[in-house]
């Protein structure tokens, strides 16, 4: 299954769907963003460094609510 399937079937097991799929032409569950660029990026066929801050972002809407989370961290290995 690919990643776009599990996070779909994830969300519909607790109650969910994505809030930015088809959103402003936007086809995708998750914002993924490179270095300094913000968090509301598109993705595209950049190929992630090692050492590079990643910031992942997703929407979650429920007929109650709208929420979205968002978490970055470092891939690979930190040098200092």
């Amino acid at each position: 299954m690919s990643w776009f399937g599990l996070m779909k079937r994830s969300l519909k097991k607790v109650g969910g769907n994505p809030g930015i799929l088809n959103s402003q032409e936007y086809h995708d569950l998750l914002c993924i963003s490179v270095n300094d660029l913000e968090v509301y990026g598109i993705p595209s066929e950049y190929k992630i460094q090692d050492g590079e801050p990643v910031s992942v972002e997703c929407e979650v809407v429920t007929e109650e609510f709208c929420d979205d989370s968002a978490y970055t961290f470092v891939v690979g290995g930190v040098s200092g």
